[in-house]
């Protein structure tokens, strides 16, 4: 059935012992919230994107313009609100956040260390700027808030040298720095590759740019993981688990230490750890053992799984995997949805429809099994069929443009008829 977070999820992770985090702010928990804490699961890590916010409220903006971020000439209200930004080099700024952080470390023993998911607003004063700039004498993002993010652990771990620290490697301050920042080992980096594809692995030529931040911050960062977004890029009910297991070998002979999914992005009345078991169970394993492989894990698994029908599903599941390696293009964070191609193979879908057919009828004594064959069911209908039924809709009411990434020479002529597009992708 559709599960409820707060009265299903957690309270079944705190029976089990599985930690999980809440994610709101320690001084709006709940008697029941905090009760869960108490019993093993994750207290929120303070900070995070609202650690300026917190740490340098925007209350002071009248009294003290110079803690905020000069932006063409003037201290920004809005950069300072809506970005959560700070004059970074500004020393006041820095002993505020270093109070803060000592502050929630009274009652906790992480404290999180982010720069909000928002690009623009950084503070574009002198001293901003050198604080900034690397050995080669360029300006850039990251080597701020990295900078800041070394000096503040360093400024709290000299009082509280058993503090930990959580810090996202993100968004536009993602890219490789040019200064010498290195963190400490009590700083747990979390690289955040959210728009790389995940329909290929990291090491694919596709995501050679996220591959090369990846090592680059493995290298810097003594205590490494990473955080994937699958959930939200667009593959629900899609077979993730050959790439994902190609991922955790690259990322296990290397110096990790930890994977981080969002979940939060279902299908219909299905969360994302239903909609793509496999992958996580995959993952569960590959965590005590990276050489196991995934196709005998995979049949073992259905047969667990499905019992009297395992058979026929597994062909269900390697021919769902074959119209997904078929589809042309990637998948990424908010981009289109490439399960909506699945089904452009004439006859597809009255094969997939005709294999749970059959497993049902296999399944006919053993109410769980069907149970389980009718979630397949769910999936296949509500992502691949309706996706691909409203693809089709679309491409006979419009004239349909098909792109491609071309090497050689293209002719600038205003017409549609190289060779090239013969085989490319319907956008």
């Amino acid at each position: 059935k559709p599960l409820d977070i707060v009265k299903d999820v957690a309270p079944y992770q705190t029976r089990r012992t599985f930690q999980y985090r809440e994610y709101w702010s320690r001084q709006n928990l709940g008697a029941g919230q905090a009760e869960r804490i108490r019993m093993g699961s994750l207290a929120c890590t303070g900070g995070g994107e609202l650690m300026f916010s917190i740490g340098v409220p925007l209350s002071l903006f009248e009294s003290h313009p110079e803690y905020f971020p000069l932006i063409d000439g003037q201290r920004s209200r809005e950069a300072g609100d809506k970005k959560m930004r700070r004059c970074m080099s500004n020393p006041d700024v820095m002993e505020l956040m270093r109070q803060y952080a000592l502050r929630h470390l009274e009652s906790a023993d992480h404290f999180g260390i982010d720069y909000r998911d928002a690009s623009g607003g950084w503070c574009e004063c002198g001293k901003c700027r050198a604080y900034g700039t690397g050995a080669d004498g360029v300006y850039r993002v990251q080597n701020v808030a990295h900078r800041f993010t070394k000096e503040l652990s360093e400024k709290v771990l000299a009082v509280r040298p058993d503090a930990k620290f959580d810090v996202l490697v993100y968004r536009d301050y993602r890219e490789p720095v040019s200064n010498d920042v290195k963190f400490s080992p009590a700083v747990l980096a979390k690289y955040c590759p959210h728009q790389r594809c995940y329909a290929h692995p990291l090491t694919a030529p596709c995501n050679a740019y996220f591959r090369r931040q990846y090592d680059f911050w493995n290298e810097r960062c003594p205590t490494f993981g990473i955080f994937d977004y699958y959930a939200f890029s667009n593959v629900q009910y899609c077979p993730l688990e050959y790439v994902l297991a190609e991922d955790f070998k690259y990322y296990m002979n290397s110096n990790f230490r930890l994977w981080l999914e969002d979940t939060s992005g279902g299908c219909v009345k299905w969360p994302f750890p239903v909609c793509n078991w496999q992958m996580f169970y995959v993952a569960s394993k590959m965590f005590w053992d990276k050489s196991v492989e995934v196709k005998p894990l995979m049949d073992e698994a259905y047969a667990f799984y499905y019992g009297a029908a395992a058979d026929v599903m597994r062909k269900y599941h390697a021919f769902r995997l074959e119209l997904w390696n078929a589809c042309p293009a990637h998948a990424a964070m908010s981009n289109f949805q490439r399960n909506a191609y699945c089904l452009n193979p004439e006859g597809s879908r009255e094969r997939l429809l005709g294999y749970l057919d059959e497993a049902e009828k296999l399944a006919a004594s053993d109410a769980e099994v069907r149970t389980r064959i009718g979630i397949d069911r769910d999936m296949l209908t509500a992502v691949w069929i309706k996706r691909n039924d409203a693809l089709r809709e679309a491409l006979e009411k419009q004239r349909p443009m098909d792109v491609r990434r071309r090497s050689g020479a293209i002719a600038i002529d205003g017409e549609l008829d190289d060779a090239g597009w013969k085989d490319a992708f319907v956008a």
